[in-house]
């Protein structure tokens, strides 16, 4: 590939650096680091993503490695590189990625106010952790009410737009296909509600909505019928949630004129 058309990237050798990383090949890692040294390329953050969990299982200052090198790289270390570096490790398939997650979210933390994290960033880390299917349901459980935990504690700072966080989370629920991923979607459906109703607001009416052709679409019909419940305290209903209503009463699962825009 180096001696033919086209040349590599750093696109490519970051599917190397994955391969290496999977295994926790750190020689391989370090060869192909090398090799990118010698053609003058720079890793970037999603090549940070990949090293940090083969790194953090092996070394104590792994995060502080990864970072070095990114600055090294010229990339700018701030809350949106923290928050695009967790949208990327939480996607690994790699338990270790999230140890990793967690001492990001911290870093941040002991760098504020410059690296605080934002609705954003907790909201990554969740869509994370709830998209997945986890071999170890307490694995998944730790980490959400560690995260959940520390989003809590930065509440005060009011985190503007977790509103649209909490919206992409539901969604990143729906799309874990194992029973526990429509549970969770309503767990957080209700943190929404219970949070606005202590601020006297209404149900937002596109997280119900969302919400309520995804629990159709599955045949959650119980937890269908709790939504239905509750609308009376949506902010507006529009036809197509008055039709969605209908079929929740008459367990009718076609919603095929609904989309996810």
């Amino acid at each position: 590939m180096k001696k033919r058309e086209p040349k590599p990237d750093v696109a490519s050798f970051n599917v190397f650096m994955k391969f290496y990383s999977r295994s926790k090949n750190l020689r391989g890692i370090s060869s192909i680091m090398r090799e990118m040294d010698v053609l003058g390329m720079h890793g970037d953050i999603y090549t940070a993503s990949v090293l940090l969990p083969a790194l953090y299982s092996a070394r104590t200052d792994a995060l502080q490695l990864i970072l070095a090198l990114l600055r090294q790289n010229g990339v700018t270390v701030d809350t949106d590189t923290c928050t695009t570096l967790l949208t990327h490790l939480v996607r690994s398939e790699d338990d270790t990625a999230f140890e990793a997650v967690v001492a990001i979210i911290e870093y941040m933390e002991a760098h504020m106010p410059e690296l605080a994290p934002t609705s954003k960033t907790f909201g990554a880390v969740l869509c994370g952790i709830e998209r997945r299917v986890w071999s170890k349901p307490s694995l998944a459980a730790y980490y959400q009410h560690l995260v959940i935990t520390k989003m809590n504690k930065h509440q005060p700072r009011k985190l503007p737009r977790f509103k649209l966080q909490i919206m992409h989370v539901i969604q990143a629920c729906c799309e874990n296909p194992t029973p526990e991923g429509m549970r969770r979607a309503m767990a957080y459906y209700r943190m929404h509600r219970r949070a606005n109703s202590e601020k006297g607001r209404a149900v937002n009416w596109q997280i119900w909505g969302k919400l309520m052709a995804h629990l159709i679409r599955s045949g959650e019909w119980e937890l269908a019928d709790e939504l239905a419940r509750d609308r009376a305290d949506v902010d507006q209903l529009s036809p197509g949630m008055l039709h969605l209503l209908e079929q929740a009463r008459t367990r009718s699962s076609d919603i095929s004129y609904l989309t996810d825009d």
